[in-house]
């Protein structure tokens, strides 16, 4: 498989190519190709008057458990953390539930940073 770098907009999006690489594959490509986008997120905003910040963007996690497995979920969530985004969007309908179990375990020991909407 040749490596190639991973722009924001296919690793942010469930339909990225990597994603139908099979699961073996996906893995070693996404550690080898670990790293943060160059343009890391710089826009949030405040919600009400809690004084609680989100990033613009919210990474949409309904893939989890489904065609996302746990080592790519460890990865997409460190990638998008380290980008800068702190907003994740996550149902108790995503996955029969897996997606809110795997989010909680790649957000473990930084959950007081990520702002998780279910």
């Amino acid at each position: 498989m040749e490596a190639v770098r991973v722009p924001p907009s296919a690793w942010i999006t469930s339909q990225s190519t990597v994603n139908r690489s099979p699961p073996e594959e996906r893995h070693v490509y996404r550690q080898a190709n670990h790293e943060a986008p160059d343009a890391p997120v710089r826009d949030y905003r405040r919600i009400g008057r809690s004084g609680l910040k989100v990033s613009e963007l919210c990474l949409g996690t309904m893939t989890f458990g489904v065609s996302v497995d746990e080592p790519e979920v460890r990865c997409i969530v460190d990638l998008a953390t380290d980008s800068g985004i702190n907003f994740f969007d996550t149902a108790d309908i995503y996955a029969g539930g897996q997606s809110e179990v795997l989010l909680g375990r790649a957000l473990r020991g930084r959950r007081r940073e990520a702002v998780v909407a279910t």
